[in-house]
């Protein structure tokens, strides 16, 4: 093999995976990000796995875009410095993209790539119907395109609200996290108080005329108001599941303004070279967008459809819904696959899926990408045909299935078998 000095001057350069590179899947996405910048490039395997890029490329705008490279030639990648501003243990958890324990996300660096493999350009527009974590609006907002999340849930819509604008804000946070802690403390004081058979209900539900609940309204700005909310969530949902006591509340405080002031950074450093994409988050149902979004005017839908058939979100965050006041039986009959049992459940899931799916066409441009990250699962030990579902439909009412690709799973063994990233184009 060329050596990189050598390659140089003959005009190749290599580029060489992350080394928080892991798994073949993200080999496969890595190979594709180059063919969707289209770029001549060979697969070259020694100690480690790098790609040969022959003339003629763009090494700046690789250097920009790139998701699961570390270096293009003797260039460090924009997305590696990114990913090293990291203020948790996991390789995913970067910036802001930890805040609150939520189940069922999708990787940063898949979002990342999706937007290379598809070719899109700064300030176009992307949808993710279901917006969930937030990873789809927070890595479209640093890439330079604009963003739409939508989701049902009031937590999700905090999550990704938060994980976008707290750089903004990040500078106000330290000289209120004094009185945010001396606030929380004050009510887990008086929550100790109370029979240890009651303590889950009683933190969650008796909040009115709080110490904290105080604390929130004395404050003025909204993003910073929903960034001490999205905390005491946290808070909430770490000693309904963990028992945790409040030394979680005041090291979580402190770390999430630390990320805060990482994704401060990250954006003063990313806005010297482009906008920063605008982002929107809405409350709303993915099976009717219409009084939220037009017909034929998003660039791309990126999205992870809901796994609730096998994992009841609406369960998973009861600790911070009933934080909220939300009731938990009526938000579960609005949301998808959580409403019957068994069959009945599967086949109303894929009923709700279908009207996405129909809603998805209506507001991609044609020629525009629908990514889909699809997950199997088991029901009653019986396993779903979501993928072929999604397939089966998706091309009955105008998408062509352009990809598809294996994705490994980690975290939900248990009830997801497999995930497919389908690559629907609106013909």
């Amino acid at each position: 093999m060329l050596s990189n000095s050598k390659a140089q001057s003959q005009n190749v350069i290599l580029a060489q995976l992350d080394n928080k590179t892991q798994f073949v899947y993200e080999v496969a996405f890595a190979r594709r990000e180059l063919d969707g910048l289209k770029v001549n490039a060979d697969t070259k395997l020694n100690d480690t796995i790098e790609f040969e890029i022959r003339p003629p490329y763009d090494i700046d705008l690789l250097a920009k875009r790139l998701a699961h490279f570390g270096k293009v030639g003797d260039r460090i990648t924009e997305y590696s410095r990114i990913v090293s501003r990291n203020q948790k243990r996991s390789d995913n958890q970067f910036l802001t993209h930890w805040y609150y324990p939520y189940k069922g996300k999708y990787h940063p660096r898949l979002v990342r790539s999706i937007f290379n493999i598809l070719g899109l350009e700064y300030g176009q527009t992307v949808l993710d119907p279901f917006v969930g974590s937030g990873t789809t609006s927070l890595e479209a907002h640093l890439f330079g395109l604009n963003a739409i999340g939508v989701d049902i849930s009031p937590v999700c819509q905090i999550i990704a609200r938060v994980k976008v604008t707290a750089g903004q804000i990040a500078q106000k946070l330290p000289l209120l996290r004094e009185k945010a802690v001396d606030a929380m403390k004050k009510d887990f004081s008086e929550y100790t108080k109370i029979e240890p058979t009651r303590k889950a209900e009683a933190f969650n539900s008796e909040k009115d005329g709080s110490s904290y609940q105080q604390f929130l309204d004395s404050l003025k700005d909204d993003k910073v108001k929903d960034f001490f909310v999205l905390a005491q969530l946290i808070f909430a949902s770490d000693l309904g599941r963990r028992r945790r006591d409040f030394a979680s509340f005041e090291k979580n405080i402190q770390t999430m303004i630390a990320s805060a002031l990482d994704l401060a950074k990250t954006q003063k450093e990313l806005k010297t070279d482009r906008p920063l994409g605008e982002v929107s988050i809405h409350e709303g149902d993915a099976r009717n967008l219409k009084d939220l979004i037009r017909d034929d005017s998003v660039d791309a839908v990126i999205t992870s459809p809901p796994y609730s058939i096998a994992l009841n979100y609406v369960y998973n965050d009861r600790y911070a819904l009933e934080e909220l006041g939300i009731d938990l039986a009526e938000l579960g009959e609005q949301c998808i696959g959580v409403k019957g049992k068994g069959r009945q459940k599967v086949d109303l899931y894929d009923e709700d899926m279908r009207r996405c799916y129909d809603e998805l066409y209506r507001v991609l441009r044609h020629g525009s990408y629908c990514v889909a990250v699809i997950g199997e699962a088991t029901v009653d030990g019986e396993h779903t045909r979501n993928v072929h579902n999604a397939i089966e439909y998706c091309e009955r009412i105008g998408f062509t299935l352009k990809e598809d690709l294996p994705k490994k799973i980690f975290g939900l063994y248990n009830t997801i078998n497999d995930e497919r990233v389908l690559f629907f184009e609106k013909d």
